[in-house]
């Protein structure tokens, strides 16, 4: 397993010998025999020349011997040799200034990979936005490498891991802890450089409630768990927070852990998904497991157990002396660590913020970015603050939200606003609010509506309601078929704060108690959990051998027939993808299916196993086949549709396989049906744009946005495109890379030339 700043250096060194080659070809073919004089030489100084010749000539050169003088060029190099013979190169990539930016962006990453690689972790949107560009840069050369950029950035932005396995352990679901993260990039690069540096391994991201401590710790977590710096096996999250004081009284929260014993299980539940038996519910073996499985582990919220001296000397003290990296979020400053203060959004960064929930919120966005300031004034840009105003302004219009918001202040406003958006809502809205905030597990509409005393039918448009505001969160159907609800934490302490005194909540808490949270029996579960958390743990150690033998040697029994069992069988083998472990993988994943599997990651890792197979097919002569395997690899994905609902990833993937399917169709001059599977994909995308909130894997608007208009362009709907075009800038601004990218692109064709201002 290499990590992600490997893999770039790599495609780096393989775009910048494939834009050499093409180079080369077209300069010969304007100069002949002088082509290296007239196309190159003049346009590099000679410095360039006279250190190229000593590296290559030095007894310490470190650079392929093989090369010569005119092989070793970087990516500034290139950008000069093809602006310098713009005449030549116009006609391949016809806008100057765009392909100026290209190269730049480029340049970038490699300054960072060059310069910075030891201090600087790959985010996934960088890499993609290289390989984009590469792909762009390469087919504007005709190069036949720029299909594998092409399918490398898919890969990416289909949430997978090109250049292997991210890292173990257990994250809680983003939705959770950040609804739309933008912008912190210079605390991001801090905490990287910390990581990656050899010195303390503990930092701190200290600010006030709200401001955003927790979403940048996650945002964090999630590009070391896909990046896998070197030196590093996992990521754990683990949450400190215990309990909320209000009113002159502690109301019950579900901490991760409290004390030293509840620290130790959380970490081993985190890692392995399965609690510690005796052996390693001791101290001695979790020291000694952060030092076998270096981790960087988050702890978030730590300000709530720093009075108690025995754990708070537990996690500051003792457990920095293990090879572990330990990343602390706190409201209270521990004098002596490391630490960024995080403040309010910038304004360039709440333009973007405000944009992002105006989308969620279908509100006008440019209404809103005009009163950014005035937002920016009320709530100090804190995002949480931000979002709870707009949620009450979808009521009561934007300006009497500021206005109540500058009188209130803070939580203050926070609750007035909830109040006032259940009472408009009604009765119902406000009792499944609560209900679901107090079961501290997903819940059905069935559920609420037992406890609440309301129909299933009116909890279920209450529900519909909520959801619409982002209050809930809509989560995985259960085992009788129904979707289950949740709510963010914050929005959890925000009812809590606003309801706790209110007999309705502690009615509910304690209905909640009396409801069975499974129909499996505990035995059963324990059982399932144990062989999960073996397998996981032998791929962490590169064992998907072990992985695969244990797993088939607990599901006898009862457990022969657990679909989870079989999906993580099918992924464990699907890891090889060599001789008979890939139809082993399929028979695993299509057995899971057939057990009534309802989680997303099987059918995730299955189509994505069919889309490689596929990648293997092209150019191989045999369209049918290669036909074949996109179908396949699409009704995996539309399989998983039906399981587990419209998730945005799946009803992604569902669509890039049906372009996938429909550019193979045109390759072999069938174009109607071509046309079908074009529409098809439009269809999934915009399931993708409108499936509710739900923790998952993410995709990028950006992403959907452009999948859609590579479908309304192939079925040759031009109208549509001008209006997912449209769409794409009123969910991300003007201002963003990848739409202006787009947007250029499409302004180069005549036909849609016309509607582009």
């Amino acid at each position: 397993m290499t990590d992600i700043n490997s893999y770039a250096n790599e495609l780096l060194i393989d775009f910048l010998d494939s834009t050499h080659d093409q180079l080369r070809l077209i300069l010969e073919k304007q100069y002949g025999d002088s082509w290296f004089e007239d196309g190159i030489e003049r346009h590099l100084e000679n410095k360039y020349f006279e250190r190229t010749h000593t590296m290559l000539t030095s007894p310490m050169a470190i650079v392929d011997m093989n090369k010569s003088v005119d092989e070793l060029y970087g990516v500034e190099h290139l950008a000069s040799i093809i602006i310098g013979n713009w005449d030549i190169f116009e006609e391949h990539f016809k806008h100057r200034p765009r392909t100026e930016v290209y190269f730049g962006e480029i340049t970038e990453l490699r300054h960072n990979l060059s310069h910075r690689r030891q201090h600087h972790i790959l985010q996934r949107g960088e890499l993609w936005r290289f390989v984009h560009n590469a792909r762009l840069i390469l087919s504007a050369l005709d190069s036949p490498n720029a299909y594998r950029m092409e399918s490398i950035a898919n890969k990416l932005a289909q949430g997978g891991t090109p250049w292997g396995n991210q890292l173990s352990g257990t994250l809680p679901p983003s939705i959770d802890i950040v609804s739309d993260f933008v912008g912190r990039q210079s605390e991001l690069d801090q905490l990287s450089h910390w990581l990656t540096t050899d010195h303390a391994n503990q930092f701190m991201i200290w600010g006030y409630g709200g401001s955003g401590k927790s979403s940048l710790a996650y945002k964090f977590a999630q590009t070391v768990r896909d990046g896998a710096p070197t030196g590093l096996e996992a990521v754990v999250w683990l949450s400190a927070k215990s309990q909320e004081f209000m009113e002159g009284s502690t109301r019950e929260r579900h901490p991760d852990f409290d004390d030293i014993d509840s620290f130790i299980r959380a970490f081993w539940m985190a890692l392995y998904d399965f609690p510690p038996d005796a052996s390693q519910h001791t101290r001695q073996a979790l020291l000694a497991e952060l030092s076998d499985t270096p981790s960087l582990v988050i702890v978030d919220d730590l300000d709530s157990v720093l009075d108690h001296e025995e754990l708070a000397h537990f996690l500051l003290f003792e457990l920095p002396a293990t090879k572990s990296n330990f990343l602390y979020t706190t409201r209270q400053m521990v004098p002596g660590l490391q630490r960024i203060d995080v403040k309010g959004f910038s304004q360039t960064e709440l333009d973007a913020f405000l944009r992002s929930c105006a989308l969620s919120y279908d509100m006008d966005a440019e209404h809103i970015v005009d009163r950014a300031e005035a937002i920016h004034s009320v709530t100090n840009g804190f995002p949480l603050f931000v979002e709870d105003l707009l949620r009450h302004a979808m009521l009561n219009g934007l300006q009497t939200a500021i206005d109540d918001w500058s009188h209130r202040k803070g939580d203050a406003a926070r609750e007035y606003a909830l109040r006032r958006q259940l009472s408009s809502l009604g009765e119902a809205s406000r009792r499944a609010l609560i209900g679901v905030a107090v079961a501290n597990r997903p819940v059905s509409s069935l559920e609420l509506s037992n406890i609440s005393g309301f129909t299933d039918d009116d909890v279920q448009q209450a529900v519909r309601e909520l959801l619409g505001w982002r209050l809930l969160t809509r989560l995985e159907i259960d085992s009788s078929g129904r979707p289950t609800f949740s709510c963010n934490r914050n929005t959890q302490r925000l009812v809590q704060k606003t309801y706790g005194q209110d007999p309705l909540y502690k009615t509910f808490r304690s209905s909640f108690k009396n409801l069975s949270g499974s129909t499996l029996p505990p035995a059963h579960r324990k059982a399932v959990a144990m062989a999960i958390s073996n397998a996981r743990a032998l791929v962490l150690r590169d064992d998907n051998e072990g992985a695969a033998e244990s797993l088939r040697a607990a599901m006898t029994g009862e457990l022969q027939s657990n679909a989870d069992l079989w999906g993580v069988l099918g992924w464990v083998l699907s890891r090889d993808k060599i001789g008979s472990a890939v139809a082993d993988a399929r028979a695993a994943f299509q057995r899971s299916h057939e057990l009534d599997s309802k989680k997303e990651d099987t059918y995730f890792h299955w189509a994505n196993m069919e889309i490689e197979i596929a990648e293997g097919l092209i150019n191989q002569g045999d369209d049918e086949d290669l036909l074949k395997q996109w179908r396949s690899a699409a009704r995996v994905a539309e399989l998983g549709i039906e399981r587990c609902g419209e998730t945005p990833s799946l009803c992604q993937m569902a669509a890039y396989l049906r372009n996938r399917e429909a550019k193979t169709l045109e390759r072999a001059n069938q174009f109607t049906p071509a046309q079908g599977c074009y529409r098809q994909a439009a269809h999934w995308i915009r399931r993708a744009i409108a499936a509710p909130n739900a923790p998952g894997r993410e995709v990028h608007p950006s992403q959907l946005y452009r999948t859609l208009i590579i479908a309304h362009e192939g079925a040759g709907d031009h109208v549509e495109v001008i209006e997912a075009l449209n769409e794409w800038e009123a969910a991300v601004g003007s201002n963003d890379l990848d739409f202006r990218r787009e947007k250029d692109r499409l302004g180069n064709y005549t036909k849609y030339r016309d509607h582009i201002s």
